[in-house]
């Protein structure tokens, strides 16, 4: 970006403290944009990674799924009233696109068509993905895409009402009841 002319060379972390190239110890205040809520450099998840990479890497949940994918799922599961399914994703933007195909397809199967409108708050961020901008706007941001949004339409207001996503992603199925997945 062009208003800064130099950025903080980061080259390890301890705990919640990200440390420069010259020393400096910079509070991690985001987490590493969410990454990292456990801090950098844990012995308990440096071994628990040391172990789980020596047996899979990675393994898409394109038409597959693994052993650990199977546990969290149960365990999320376990712990969420009227949650039944989970659904994986990489990051958060993609999380909101998902939720947001997901709502709106839920409306689709169901013979509501014209439901594909959400709400959130002025200077809303949910993401840099085009999707993911739609739905919530910073101008600082997203000015040079606004007239790209043509995947969802968005509007301002007071409060946030995503009331279609809270409450279609834990309590719906895509397939309508009576009809065959």
């Amino acid at each position: 970006m062009r208003e800064w002319k130099t950025f903080d060379v980061i080259t390890k972390g301890e705990g919640m403290w990200l440390i420069d190239s010259k020393g400096n110890r910079l509070l991690d205040g985001v987490a590493s944009m969410w990454c990292n809520v456990w801090g950098h450099s844990k012995k308990e998840l440096v071994n628990a990674m040391i172990s789980q990479t020596k047996k899979l890497q990675h393994s898409s949940l394109f038409n597959l799924t693994n052993d650990k994918a199977e546990i969290l799922a149960e365990k999320l599961v376990s712990i969420s009233p009227g949650m039944k399914k989970v659904f994986y994703s990489d990051d958060g933007s993609t999380a909101m696109e998902i939720a947001a195909k997901m709502a709106i397809q839920y409306w689709q199967n169901i013979g509501i068509k014209n439901k594909t409108k959400f709400v959130s708050l002025e200077n809303g961020y949910h993401g840099d993905t085009v999707g993911a901008m739609s739905i919530g706007y910073l101008p600082f941001f997203f000015s040079k895409f606004k007239k790209s949004k043509q995947f969802i339409k968005f509007f301002f207001g007071i409060l946030v009402i995503i009331w279609c996503l809270v409450l279609g992603i834990w309590n719906f199925s895509l397939v309508p009841e009576g009809h065959s997945q």
